[in-house]
């Protein structure tokens, strides 16, 4: 087995863990797959169940079906090794794949289809598969959070507005506002479900096929739920169910930001409530003294990124006329990046939350320090002597600004 280099670093990285090291690096030492090649399993499943359907009504012949069936497979055992460079796309490299071995034998295999109802089915095919994966993320990251808030969510932190200490809280409180968030992420993508797991395979190129197949059958085969209904609207609209899982993935994104800016915050050298783990920081290339939080910098700089990806799938869908526009070609792009920038967070986000340490004695230090207990002063005077809030906690607010 060869042996993976080791890359040089110019701090200390003996203590940092190496996915943290390589989320941090982003792009910087790592190429992006070519992205028709991560459709290559979805067209073959596709070009399987369709040729199965034209067998069913009499299009092709057993032998067809049975080249068709076997040509399919053997490229299945090879799916890792193979890539559509030197072909036009993804639907061409599978066809041509098989004729360069059987001839007109397989000619019919995309009888009465378009590259644009195939596309359409093979992106919400993987985009389902990849919502399946980002949602099992996200229980992950929520069975952690509740392991902490359990283990320790009744631990004393500061409550914080406008970057100063408010009132006191928990730990708890602040983890558990993070599992609403992620729960309400969720329900976007099972709706996402709801709204687009139907199949457009049998619009053609947005005006039908002349060719008749049981579409809700190839629909249940393929994994999709039901068919789309108008064959214009299910090409015309390529770009909506792209957006539609962008807009959930940047708004998770907003949210592990914000998460991201506590943690830098609460952690920040003055404040230091708690101490993000040492294994998911990394060093400084001048400064000896630094351990510096990257990996959180990064999902930050993600959120971004992906709100400038959604925005693009947004416009890209506007201004079309109805029918196929090659724009919607760049939303494939577009989603893909999407999805890549988003994978791996919500699992090293998990592995910083477990490592964290909380500083309950410096907490308790800053809520006295700042007055913190002030407004629950105020509110059992008032309620003891019967006065009004107001009134009273303005006396308190005079008698601290003295």
């Amino acid at each position: 087995m060869a042996k993976t280099k080791k890359i040089k670093h110019l701090w200390d990285s003996s203590k940092t863990k190496q996915e943290a090291i390589d989320f941090a690096a982003g792009w910087d030492i790592k190429q992006k797959p070519l992205y028709e090649n991560l459709l290559i399993p979805y067209q073959i499943k596709l070009d399987r169940v369709f040729s199965n359907e034209l067998f069913r009504q009499g299009h092709i012949n057993k032998n067809q079906a049975d080249v068709i069936r076997d040509g399919l497979t053997n490229l299945e055992f090879k799916t890792e090794k193979l890539s559509v460079e030197g072909y036009e796309d993804v639907h061409s490299f599978v066809e041509s794949k098989l004729a360069e071995q059987h001839g007109e034998l397989v000619g019919n295999l995309h009888l009465g289809l378009s590259r644009n109802d195939q596309i359409c089915t093979i992106m919400r095919m993987f985009m389902n598969d990849k919502i399946d994966k980002i949602d099992l993320s996200l229980v992950v990251l929520t069975v952690r959070l509740g392991s902490e808030i359990k283990g320790r969510g009744a631990r004393i932190i500061p409550g914080y507005t406008h970057h100063r200490v408010a009132m006191p809280s928990t730990y708890g409180l602040l983890l558990e506002s993070y599992m609403e968030k992620i729960d309400r992420v969720r329900d976007d993508l099972s709706n996402w479900n709801s709204k687009y797991n139907k199949c457009p395979l049998g619009s053609a190129a947005g005006f039908g096929s002349p060719l008749k197949i049981d579409r809700t059958r190839v629909a249940k085969e393929l994994g999709f739920y039901e068919t789309t209904k108008n064959s214009l609207d299910a090409v015309s609209s390529r770009w909506e169910a792209e957006a539609g899982l962008a807009f959930a993935l940047s708004l998770c994104m907003n949210h592990f930001s914000n998460i991201s800016q506590d943690l830098i915050f609460m952690s920040s050298a003055g404040i230091n409530v708690i101490e993000l783990p040492s294994d998911y920081c990394t060093g400084s290339s001048i400064m000896p003294q630094k351990r510096n939080p990257d990996v959180l910098e990064v999902i930050k700089a993600k959120a971004s990124v992906m709100q400038g990806i959604t925005s693009s799938i947004m416009s890209i869908g506007k201004g079309n006329i109805s029918g196929y526009n090659r724009d919607t070609q760049w939303t494939k792009y577009l989603i893909i990046d999407a999805i890549n920038e988003f994978e791996g967070v919500p699992e090293i986000l998990s592995e910083i939350i477990k490592g964290i340490k909380i500083n309950e004695k410096r907490s308790k230090q800053l809520l006295r320090k700042e007055n913190a207990y002030s407004a629950e002063k105020a509110i059992k005077k008032a309620i003891m002597e019967k006065t009004a809030f107001r009134s009273t906690k303005l006396r308190i607010e005079r008698k601290l600004k003295r």
